[in-house]
């Protein structure tokens, strides 16, 4: 894939969204080609021609990230699968538009007899088309018609890979890396959505945000190194260059960044180095950092079809140099598949092992001497195991001893043998040498669950339904003796030895104190372990907030607090709660008073998202999640009282630009809440907002079985109002039983204080009976429509229709936006609603100028024009052939009191854009073109007795007068030419500007370009050039102001056609690969990312 070239005219820069790093952008070019190339309409995508193994589960993917909702991914894939028959492709069933209009003129494609009337004509007024499964052909008619330590993340955890004895250096100390960090008054916290946040917390009462750094991926853990962080990424998407193929491709990696936090209001990029593979865990010993992450062999850098796990090193003593030393891969055994590996270090050495499927029942060891304190990595020795290492905690060295607790079996949890207890000596890093070895006795077959080592001790959990606890006494290594058992509910997790006692974490389920348990056991007598205590709590489902590998960084025991504090998030369902209850979210830190012989179960600090980390600092209670830094006050630990909350991630569903402010809006699944907030321009992507006005408390769902509600995730702005829609489903007695009624309830919020907006009234609209839907609503510069539909498609029993239902709109004045009047509703006849008012046309995406709309499956499928609403109908030939007359349908509502239904205006296909001023139409033709195979033979078509036939798609401009509309422009947008089959994949129009995506099927692969032309006043297309695009790279197109902007795969192409002399471009990382909603102001464009907030981007001048 390439990077966005230009091509005549060549200027090109590169920017940053955020504040993340600068990476060079290969040359632009431009180029002028005759040949033409866009996808369909604002309505419907009907999708040209790629064809690509995952493309429909690429689809269907981009679809989820996008928010659409299932309603909407079910048509997308309907049209895919439908036409996947005809050998389109769903990566190009896609379209987002917006705009309208200006050029040299393109009339038509080159080529055609102006005297055959199956060819366009300019100039005409009938046109007849042949869309995807008609069999006659078409066109224009012609004239016809880590803090268990304490509060610190970077530190040792107990017994990592013990000591390594006499000589050990000191300088050479193992800290681990964490989520949290803790200097002084400063938290660097470190969060999945919105990455690295810098928080004062000297008040905990009033916490103050110092900085943010976001950048694309997903955050791992860090390193706070003074003023210098290492933050670990997984999922990093980066454009990476192959010097083989002399080209560009976007690839998911790891990745580490060194940043300077001296200023921490500005973080600053040191260095980044990417990472091949998925991190699995990492060490920082003495100056040296150390990352371990799994190749699956298919990954970028990657060896092919090898998995692997890879080690990497980098020198961090001087801060100014952040350096890669050295790096080493791995490989399975022979025959053997095997994922993310754990690890166990020492000064000299990592341990490496874990998992592996080939059919066998043994494991691996693998050692890397990392003795040298700069870095430099040595493959050491690879030795059996007598099991699996599922986790960290069964292996250790101690002693120069390398111990190891595992379970033969070629599964997770098999209990095809019991668990082993080896010991090995360590000669050196490459002579590791069986020493001693122990099969435990079990009273029955189980799975080995959790292990510890702790000195010359050694303990394991097993589980069936009751969990055995077994001690070990392993002062001599070369026979480790089975001393004593402990049968106990339930299963442990992990163990934390201190001293004579284990504090433990597990699983409980059924119990009715709840599903999760903190266990005190005495181990002060190996041949005798007691428990002590236990306390259940979390509900009836519940988790922790780590898997096994560090787990130990949130269960944390401060015993001069004489205090445990345990995150967890899981489900809860009270006893009196009805059948249709889904029951509660619950999240928090769960604090538990300990001593060295008891526990004691306290209260909970609830937590918005899910509860990471708890800690004491400032003489108060910090929890932190992905979504927020929390404070608390639990000088009475059985009822925590909140004390200050800094949100790190809002949801962000939908934005509008609001002069210097933005509106956001966003529904917060961990909390339920439901918020419409105001930030500065300057500073978007910060949680805590200037104003916002909370809307479940306002109008709180309170869900049953007889009534269900959900905010529609959309705000309808009018002037400094704004119209927010809840759904409402609620049953009503019927003859037949119970049936549900539908309601539309409207809160009318008064924007005009951005600090404080509020609800100043609320109306609905309701369904007459269990009979009638409410659909969608359509916002026009006078009026709000909401739209209705009344029965159902029923058919007697020779098929033919007994009852077609009814459409409708009730339309509401705006005179005073502060009060909406419903003044008037208008009857849709069915052949028009059928075809657009109110139902869906397969496959649409709609881009109407702050992000795609969300009324699919609710009536929505119409463009708006001033107080024009506007659609399409399809009406039959009579000759069998499956043609259609399209015809543009409108509403003026101009005067709500009298809607009007205008005139239809024939068209050729479905309408894209649509200028009620300018008098100007866009729309995507379709005809059937029959030729003999080419040297391709019959790519993107069928062939049928030597014939190969093709759905031809053409882009059409038309000039409205009246109810009359004239074609001024028609180009073909799939064709083939000397590099092979070319196809639409999405089309947008911004002001005077239509952009077009062309993909072309070449011998090695896809080319991509995007096409811009300018529309006149008069409707006419003039060919402005083309923009190279990444090669097979799919994404979205939006279209502002004479801009367009091209969002895949992490970056944002922005082509700036604003000057017809010279096509521009400009491109911005935004580290995603979708945006919630677009907006775009004159200095800049902001993508709306959910969880993960908004991303600014600053545009050409």
């Amino acid at each position: 894939m390439r990077q966005a070239k230009l091509v005549r005219r060549m200027r090109s820069d590169l920017s940053l969204g955020g504040s993340a790093a600068p990476s060079d952008s290969a040359p632009a070019r431009l180029t002028r080609r005759s040949s033409f190339v866009p996808s369909v309409p604002r309505q419907c995508a009907m999708g040209a021609a790629l064809r690509g193994p995952e493309s429909a589960e690429s689809m269907d993917f981009y679809l989820r990230r996008s928010g659409h909702d299932s309603c909407e991914r079910r048509n997308a894939m309907f049209q895919i699968s439908r036409l996947a028959r005809h050998g389109f492709s769903a990566s190009l069933v896609l379209v987002s538009v917006l705009a309208s209009a200006c050029g040299r003129d393109v009339e038509g494609p080159p080529g055609k007899d102006p005297s055959d009337p199956s060819d366009p004509k300019i100039g005409s007024t009938s046109f007849i088309s042949s869309p995807p499964g008609s069999a006659g052909r078409g066109g224009v008619q012609g004239d016809d018609g880590d803090l268990s330590a304490g509060a610190g993340g970077s530190t040792s955890a107990p017994n990592d890979g013990g000591a390594e004895g006499p000589g050990a250096d000191p300088a050479r100390a193992i800290a681990e890396a964490d989520i949290i960090k803790l200097d002084g008054s400063k938290l660097y916290a470190l969060s999945r959505y919105s990455g690295l946040t810098i928080i004062d917390i000297k008040n905990p009462a009033k916490l103050a945000l110092l900085g943010n750094y976001k950048a694309s991926g997903t955050p791992f853990e860090m390193y706070v190194e003074g003023e210098r962080v290492y933050v670990m990424y997984n999922g990093y998407g980066s454009y990476l260059y192959d010097e083989e193929t002399e080209s560009y491709s976007y690839e998911v990696v790891s990745r580490i960044e060194a940043l300077d936090l001296s200023n921490a209001g500005s973080p600053r990029l040191l260095g980044a180095h990417d990472v091949p593979g998925e991190l699995s865990d990492s060490r920082k010993v003495g100056d040296v950092l150390y990352l371990v992450a799994y190749e699956n062999g298919y990954c970028w850098g990657c060896l092919a079809n090898t998995p692997n796990t890879n080690v990497v090193s980098f020198n961090v003593s001087n801060p100014d140099e952040f350096a890669l030393i050295d790096q080493l891969r791995i490989g399975a055994e022979e025959g053997a598949y095997y994922g993310k590996r754990s690890i166990a270090v020492t000064e000299k050495r990592i341990y490496i092992s874990g998992q592996d499927w080939g059919g066998e029942d043994h494991g691996v060891a693998d050692v890397v001497d990392i003795s040298d304190p700069d870095g430099d990595l040595k493959l050491g020795a690879r030795f059996r195991l007598a099991g699996p290492v599922q986790s960290r905690w069964q292996m250790d060295e101690h002693g120069g001893i390398f111990r190891t607790v595992t379970q033969p079996g070629s599964a997770w949890g098999s209990t095809e043998a019991p668990p082993v207890i080896e010991t090995f000596e360590v000669v050196s890093s490459n002579e590791v040498n069986k020493l001693g070895s122990l099969e435990v006795t079990l009273p029955r077959p189980e799975a080995l669950r959790s292990a510890r080592f702790d000195g010359d001790r050694a303990f394991a959990i097993t589980f069936e339904r009751t969990d055995p606890l077994f001690t070990f006494d392993l002062s001599d290594p070369s026979a480790p003796r089975q001393l004593g058992e402990l049968e106990i509910p339930g299963w442990v997790y992990h163990m934390e030895p201190r001293g004579d006692r284990i504090y433990a974490l597990g699983f409980e389920d059924g119990n009715e104190g709840g599903a999760l348990h903190v266990s005190l056991f005495d181990v002060s007598e190996l041949s005798e372990p007691k428990q002590l205590a236990r306390v259940n709590f979390g509900g009836r489902w519940a988790n922790f907030a780590e898997d096994q590998d560090r787990i130990h960084k949130a269960f944390n025991i401060m015993s001069d607090e004489g205090l445990i504090l345990v995150p967890y998030a899981g489900w809860d369902y009270d006893e009196g709660q009805s059948e249709c209850s889904y029951g509660r979210y619950e999240s928090g830190i769960q604090l538990v008073d300990m001593t060295e012989d008891s526990l004691e179960l306290r209260g909970v600090a609830p937590q918005v998202g899910e509860a990471r980390r708890g800690f004491m600092a400032e003489g108060a209670l910090f929890a932190v999640s992905d979504n927020a830094v929390q404070t608390f006050d639990i000088s009475d630990r059985d009822e925590p009282q909140a004390l200050d909350m800094l949100e790190t991630a809002r949801n962000i569903a939908t934005t509008r630009v609001m002069g210097d402010t933005m509106l956001r809006f966003g529904s917060d699944w961990w909390t339920g809440r439901t918020v419409l907030d105001f930030v500065s321009l300057t500073d978007v992507d910060v949680a805590e907002p200037l104003g916002e006005l909370d809307l479940s408390a306002v109008a709180p769902t309170g869900d049953t079985c007889e009534r269900q509600s959900y905010w529609e995730g959309s705000v309808y702005v009018h002037g400094d109002y704004a119209y927010v829609p809840q759904r409402i489903y609620s049953s009503v007695a019927s003859p037949d039983g119970k049936s549900y009624r539908q309601y539309l309830r409207f809160y009318v919020v008064d924007l005009s204080d951005r600090s404080a907006p509020q609800v100043v009234r609320a109306f609905s609209v309701a369904a007459d009976d269990g009979g009638e839907g409410i659909l969608g609503i359509t916002l026009t510069d006078s009026a709000l429509l909401v739209g209705r539909t009344k029965g159902y498609y029923r058919y007697d029993d020779q098929g033919n229709p007994a009852e077609t239902p009814t459409f409708s709109y009730d339309v509401f004045s705006l005179s005073d936006p502060a009060r909406p009047k419903l003044v008037s509703t208008l009857e849709v006849p069915h052949a028009l609603s059928g075809g657009g008012f109110g139902y869906n046309i397969s496959g649409c995406v709609v881009d109407v100028g702050f992000g795609f709309w969300r009324g699919y499956g609710y009536g929505g499928q119409v463009l708006v024009s001033g107080d024009i609403v506007a659609s399409q109908h399809a009406v039959p030939l009579e000759d069998g052939s499956g043609r259609v007359r399209y015809y543009l349908d409108r509403i003026d509502v101009s005067d709500p009191e009298n809607p009007k239904l205008l005139p239809e205006v024939n068209i050729p296909g479905n309408v894209v854009d649509f200028d009620a001023g300018a008098g100007r139409i866009v729309t995507i033709d379709h005809d059937i073109r029959s030729t003999q195979p080419g040297p391709r033979g019959c790519d993107y078509g069928w062939l049928e007795s030597g014939v190969c036939t093709r759905y031809i798609r053409s882009l059409n401009t038309l000039e409205l007068s009246g109810d009359v509309a004239t074609l001024r422009s028609r180009l073909e947008i799939d064709g083939e030419d000397e590099r092979g089959h070319f196809g639409a994949g999405q089309i947008a129009v911004g002001g005077d500007r239509i952009f077009v995506q062309r993909t072309t099927q070449t011998g090695d692969g896809y080319d991509q370009e995007m096409q811009i032309f300018a529309l006149s006043g008069s409707a006419r297309l003039s060919d402005l050039g083309s923009v190279e695009l990444e090669r097979n790279g799919w994404g979205s197109l939006y279209a502002r102001g004479g801009r367009g902007f091209f969002h895949t795969s992490g970056r944002m192409l922005e082509i700036d056609a604003r000057d017809p002399d010279e096509l521009k471009t400009k491109t911005h990382d935004t580290g995603s690969y979708y945006c919630n909603s677009f907006e775009v102001t004159d200095t800049h464009a902001y993508c709306a990312r959910g969880y993960e907030g908004v991303w600014q981007m600053e545009l050409r001048p």
